[in-house]
This record gives structure tokens, C-alpha cells and sequence, in this order.
């Protein structure tokens, strides 16, 4: 049996709700080819966890048995007009305590 895997980076959100991703720009989340991309990296097994940042917005979501947690910025709010709101606009840090077989967040 594979043991829970995750994957963590500074970048923008690998995925969303199917109609968010929809009607996002082409910008915000990742392209279907690289999704399939990181998927095929964890061998058809979901990573248990994806950590993003990049987003200045806090948000845990799961997706198809995978937990999404976006990571605020420390540094800055971006305003409605920049960036709509898709999670918790807020600066601040998310802490991970990693276990054998689970993972608790609290930000």
C-alpha cells in the first residue's frame, strides 16, 4: 500500500470547483496538460495534499479525495478589483504538523 503523498509550491493553484476552473482566465489555475502532467508523477494515486502559495488568499479545498490548501502571502491583500475573491483575502502563514498517515493544518 502507497503511503499519502503531497506536493508543495510556489506557484498558482493546480485546480478548482469544475465551473471556477471554467470560468477563470487561463492564467489563474493550472493548464490541463500540466494537471495531467502532475498526476501522472503520483501514479494514478492522488497526492493526499497540495500546498500552493502565490495566491494572497487562504483556502482549503478537496478535490477528488485530494485536500488543496492555498497559502496567503505574508506581505500584501491584493484588492477585489485585482484579484477576485476566491478564498480568505488575509496575510499571514499556515502551519502543517505531518504525520505517518495524516496531516493537521491550522492557520
Amino acid at each position: 500500500m502507497r503511503r499519502p503523498t503531497g506536493c508543495a509550491y510556489h506557484a498558482k493553484p493546480v485546480t478548482a470547483p469544475g465551473p471556477e476552473l471554467a470560468a477563470g482566465p487561463p492564467y489563474r489555475f493550472w493548464p490541463t496538460p500540466a494537471r495531467i502532467r502532475l498526476a501522472r508523477l503520483f501514479g494514478g494515486t492522488p497526492p493526499a495534499l497540495v500546498i500552493s502559495g502565490h495566491v494572497h488568499q487562504y483556502r482549503l479545498l478537496c478535490l477528488d479525495g485530494t485536500d488543496h490548501l492555498w497559502v496567503p502571502t505574508t506581505w500584501a491583500v491584493l484588492p477585489d478589483h485585482v484579484q477576485p475573491v476566491l478564498g480568505a483575502k488575509r496575510c499571514g502563514i499556515a502551519s502543517l504538523s505531518l504525520a505517518p498517515e495524516r496531516y493537521k493544518n491550522s492557520s
